[in-house]
Parts: C-alpha cells; sequence; structure tokens
C-alpha cells in the first residue's frame, strides 16, 4: 500500500506566505528519487512510488498519444512510457521493461535512430511528461490516492548524484529545476479539485502567478525572465538545503 509520510520528515518555511507576515508558517517537503531503489529520503518519506521508475505492475500506465491517438499502449511505470514517446513507433516494446531498462535504451539509441522530439505529437518533454504523469496517476488509482495523501507538500525529486539531470530533478544540490516535482503538484491540484470542487489549487496558481512558470510550456512568462526564474529557483534551493542538512 502506498502511504506517504507528510510533514514530519522535512519542513521548510511556506513559500507561498508573504514575507510580510510576523508569524512564520512552515510546510512540509516530501523528498523523492526511487531510480530502482529506494534512496534514503525515499525511506524516509515513503515516497518511491513519485518517482518515475517506480514499478506500479503490468499495464498500469496506459497512454495514446496525438501522433497515432487511435492506439493505447500500457506501461509498468512511467519513465517507459516517457521513453517510448520518443519512439512511438517502437512503444510495444516498452511496455513490459523497467524503468531502468527504458532509460538505459535511451542511451544507446542516440547511436542508432533519432528520437520524435515531438515526443509522439504532444510537442515537447514538458507535454509528454504531463500526460504520462496524468496516466500514471488517473483519477481513482491508488497511485492518484497516494498522491492526494501527500496534501499540500513541497514535492521535491532529490537527485543522488551532481549533474545528472538539472531539468526534472534539483541535481542534488538545489541548482535543478525540479520540473518533475512541479507537475506532480500541478497534478495533485487536478485531482484534489476532481474530488472537491471548493478546493483551491493553491500550488498550481502560486507558479502560474507568482513564480510566473507557463503551466502548458513550462516557460518563465515575467517580463523580467531572470527573476521570475529565481523565484521559482530559490524555492528548489531551499528545498534541497533543507533535504540535506536533515540527511
Amino acid at each position: 500500500m502506498l502511504e506517504p509520510t507528510v510533514n514530519d520528515v522535512f519542513v521548510f518555511p511556506d513559500p507561498r506566505v508573504s514575507n510580510d507576515r510576523k508569524e512564520s508558517q512552515e510546510i512540509g517537503i516530501v523528498a523523492f528519487y526511487y531510480p530502482g531503489y529506494e534512496t534514503l529520503f525515499d525511506h524516509a518519506c515513503r515516497s518511491s512510488f513519485l518517482g518515475n521508475f517506480y514499478h506500479l505492475g503490468p499495464g498500469a500506465v496506459k497512454l495514446s498519444a496525438p501522433a497515432c491517438p487511435d492506439v493505447e499502449y500500457s506501461f509498468c511505470n512511467a519513465e517507459a512510457a516517457f521513453q517510448a514517446l520518443k519512439y512511438w513507433d517502437q512503444a510495444k516494446s516498452y511496455e513490459y521493461i523497467s524503468g531502468e531498462e527504458a532509460f538505459e535504451r535511451k542511451k544507446w539509441r542516440r547511436n542508432v535512430g533519432k528520437a520524435d522530439r515531438s515526443y509522439a505529437g504532444f510537442g515537447s518533454n514538458w507535454a509528454g511528461m504531463r500526460a504520462v504523469l496524468a496516466a500514471k496517476f488517473v483519477s481513482g488509482s491508488p497511485a492518484a490516492e497516494a498522491l492526494i495523501q501527500t496534501c499540500d507538500t513541497f514535492l521535491l525529486e532529490h537527485n543522488v548524484k551532481l549533474g545528472r539531470d538539472t531539468f526534472w530533478s534539483d541535481n542534488c544540490d538545489g541548482e535543478g529545476k525540479n520540473f518533475l516535482g512541479l507537475q506532480l503538484m500541478l497534478r495533485r491540484d487536478e485531482l484534489r479539485n476532481m474530488n472537491d470542487e471548493t478546493c483551491t489549487p493553491s500550488w498550481t496558481k502560486f507558479i502560474s502567478e507568482v513564480c510566473q512558470i507557463d503551466l502548458e510550456t513550462g516557460q518563465y512568462t515575467g517580463s523580467n525572465t531572470d527573476k521570475s526564474l529565481s523565484v521559482w529557483q530559490n524555492i528548489v534551493r531551499r528545498a534541497a538545503r533543507t533535504v540535506n542538512d536533515t540527511t
């Protein structure tokens, strides 16, 4: 059973609370990574299921793509589904492989074939990942219920190695964008809103309006790009520092 630990492992000041307030409000951080095995913080937060490599079982992630909308494939994990988007004509061969194997295929396929950078018609890696996460955390599934149980925490893909990934993870040191954690928070807001129409999607609004990140593209939208980038990046830095200092 998927039961994340909320609030009692890692906490930091809630970035959505105005600095003008005298009182400080803290919020939990759920750190995760799961590169095919449980890391220290996966174990502490019981958060392995958030990682793309996490094995959910045959047929757990059902996905169709704009490039071939009448065909649906089923994958055991989100990583296999995401990597398959680059070679959608061969997607069937990804249905039963592990996240680790899917990731390794990416390396050798660079030398034997050109990856589809439209991500099977979704248009970008950002849009492709959002589709994969919607399929993984489909409403009513155990994975979706577990994601909802992370409540309003900050979700941080906390890498175990510097330089491995500066886009989806925090790069271990907080200098990565943590866009997988961000997208998971967006998906959680969507799920919570489905279950309760009065629920305020607070992270979605904050990410869009305060951090000025376009939810459809992942691009920074502010007139001062450096400033809007720094708002989100500074939050990731603080969250990563909290996890590193605690572990």
